[in-house]
């Protein structure tokens, strides 16, 4: 999605986090100050304790500062409900939820008859986990005030974690009326509308109120506040969800020119760096993010997720012990926790994972990981997001079958989402299972066009349609008849000799075909670039060739400036495909890649050998349990 129009490009919507959420509503509450540019970030003179220089300081990201003024402003006058929101504010925004939570019993037990602060309450309590305390503040900010967007929307959020997903859309529609309605105009209100708006067009699949949400309510909020980095955040947000890189990345970049410590942009830089394979900067931003507010979910997810990339379990177990007591009851989290407890003792088939997912067969578990299943699971009728994400935590481990019909399950119980439809889609590609893919495709695209990778990935089936199909004794190779005719006619004897080669080696035969996919130049782009978009769904990875260990796809050589030895780079490939599939996907991809590269038959490059001599002497080599880092 451009920054105009949302169009080309483990799994759950990506949405602002907890803190920043609740410290949005928090600074509607009690019709507290407007924030306005007072004064330069450089600023050497001391501020007067005011309640505007304080919300300034805490805008700007120094937060420091803005305590001291709000320390200052209290020690004049305790009573002042105005700055004692302006504190549960700065203390959301910089992960005090415990010291923000104790001011807001406060607030709501002060006898006030304001509706905001038991909304703001609600929300925040869940976050805690604690369901049954909100839906008494929805009830309690409802009876005051029927029209309270912080209550609204924390009464929306309840009907998701209950599963009653029709209902939830209604409460989420709510927003799309009131904005119609109301035509609010301060930066605040028009953020949680547009938090609101955009959760009922996820689960309702009205796509154009993403335009609406990054095209007018973003830049009308950043009007009536120049500080308003949220906006700048919500924006990068969705583009981050449908894999839009370049348009988040000026999003958190503009949030961070604001407030540099500002976490969640932060951590949206962290999840931009994950997915370009940069581990170190992408944990480094994470890291800093959760210095400044460690209860940033997204920062923690970056961690997580690239602490899998790099092989290391056990290190992801103590990542998740950390975070997921800090956000209970959360679908991604419990879902993550019960994964690992199935890694660490035996993963189960799909069938006994069904089994083992029965409320029953939980509590005969009887561990932690699997009671906070139950309870999330008799609390929530239609947990999509809890299916999806115990799905997305297998696939780094290829467990296929497994992870297929967790995804399939998340479809089921919660078709108004389209993150599990997607994922199954892309799961369904990787397995070269194009007729199931086809029509999974189809529906992750009607529930949301916006997807860059879905988008790609049915581009990609169109022109796998239009190529020919020839089938062997042991492939299914699809390339452009008219491009690579000549081509074929050495590949397909070259491929099945390689084969009965491979077999006699590995003393083992993949049980089905193996797919082949050869891209040419077609429709205005290269080759390369339809070999990515059919790896990845998007534009560029830098190799020319690759294997998901069902499937094999390439570059052809008649359509890239550079040659290569084609040969060579199907025979790699043909290997990941009978290690993996031989170890049931068990095989560490260090060895793989070995065993790939060896079966290559060529000399170790001079430059290897270089490498080597200086660095043996020197001791400075990677053990096994770091090859992947």
């Amino acid at each position: 999605m451009s920054r105009r129009q949302i169009n080309y490009w483990n799994i759950a919507a990506v949405r602002m986090t907890a803190a920043v959420l609740l410290a949005l509503v928090v600074s509607v509450s009690f019709g507290s100050l407007p924030r306005h540019a007072l004064a330069d970030t450089k600023s050497s003179a001391k501020p007067a304790p005011t309640l505007p220089a304080a919300i300034e300081a805490r805008q700007r990201g120094r937060y420091e500062e803005a305590q001291e003024l709000i320390t200052e402003l209290l020690a004049a006058d305790p009573a002042d409900r105005a700055i004692r929101l302006e504190e549960v504010e700065l203390g959301l925004q910089t992960g005090q939820a415990d010291k923000a939570f104790k001011s807001l019993r406060g607030l709501t037990q002060g006898g006030a008859n304001e509706a905001r602060p038991w909304g703001v309450q609600a929300l925040a309590e869940i976050e805690r986990g604690d369901f049954a305390a909100a839906a008494s503040s929805v009830k309690e900010a409802l009876s005051r005030d029927q029209a309270d967007v912080s209550a609204r929307l924390a009464s929306a959020r309840l009907a998701y974690e209950r599963g009653e997903i029709e209902e939830a859309i209604s409460a989420y529609r709510w927003f799309v009326k009131y904005y119609n309605r109301v035509q609010p105009t301060d930066a605040i209100t028009l953020l949680v509308v547009a938090e609101g708006a955009s959760q009922y067009a996820r689960l309702k699949h009205v796509t154009q109120i993403f335009d609406f949400t990054v095209n007018t309510l973003c830049p009308d909020a950043l009007k009536a506040d120049p500080l308003c980095w949220e906006s700048h955040v919500l924006a990068g947000l969705l583009f981050l969800e449908k894999y839009n890189e370049g348009d988040a990345r000026r999003e958190f970049d503009a949030a961070l020119a604001i407030n540099p410590n500002a976490a969640i942009a932060l951590a949206g830089s962290a999840a931009l760096q994950a997915r370009g394979g940069n581990w170190a900067m992408a944990t480094t931003l994470a890291e800093k993010a959760l210095e400044i507010n460690r209860y940033c979910q997204l920062a923690w997810q970056v961690k997580l997720e690239v602490t899998v990339a790099q092989g290391n379990p056990e290190k992801a177990s103590a990542i998740l012990m950390k975070c997921a007591p800090l956000f209970p009851g959360n679908q991604r989290w419990v879902a993550r926790l019960l994964a690992d407890e199935w890694r660490k003792t035996r993963v189960p088939s799909a069938s006994e994972a069904m089994e083992a997912l029965q409320i029953d067969a939980l509590k005969n578990c009887g561990t932690s990981a699997c009671r906070e299943a139950v309870t999330l699971l008799e609390r929530n009728v239609a947990p999509g997001e809890f299916y999806c994400e115990l799905a997305a935590a297998f696939e780094p481990t290829r467990q296929t079958a497994l992870v297929e019909a967790l995804y399939t399950k998340g479809t089921e119980i919660a078709p108004q989402l389209s993150a599990p439809r997607v994922a199954l889609a892309m799961q369904l590609m990787q397995q070269g299972k194009l007729n199931e893919a086809r029509h999974w495709l189809d529906e992750a695209f009607k529930a949301d066009p916006y997807h860059v990778r879905v988008s790609n990935m049915r581009k990609v089936v169109k022109v796998l349609d239009s190529y020919e199909t020839i089938t062997t004794d042991h492939f299914v190779i699809r390339y452009d008849k008219a491009e690579d005719g000549l081509l074929i006619k050495l590949l397909v004897p070259y491929l099945e000799e390689t084969y009965e080669q491979l077999a006699t080696l590995y003393q083992y035969e993949p049980p089905t075909r193996t797919t082949v996919e050869i891209f040419n130049k077609t429709k205005g782009l290269g080759g390369h670039q339809w070999f990515s978009a059919r790896m990845i769904g998007l534009p560029w990875i830098q190799t020319i060739g690759a294997s998901t260990g069902y499937i094999i796809a390439l570059t052809s050589p008649n359509g890239i400036e550079s040659p290569y030895d084609w040969g060579r780079v199907l025979r790699h490939e043909l290997v990941h495909v009978f290690t993996l599939q031989q170890t049931e996907f068990r095989i560490p991809h260090w060895f793989t890649e070995a065993l790939a590269v060896r079966s290559e038959g060529i000399a170790r490059p001079d430059s290897w050998n270089r490498l080597l001599c200086e660095r043996v002497p020197k001791r400075n080599l990677r053990r096994l349990d770091q090859l992947t880092e």
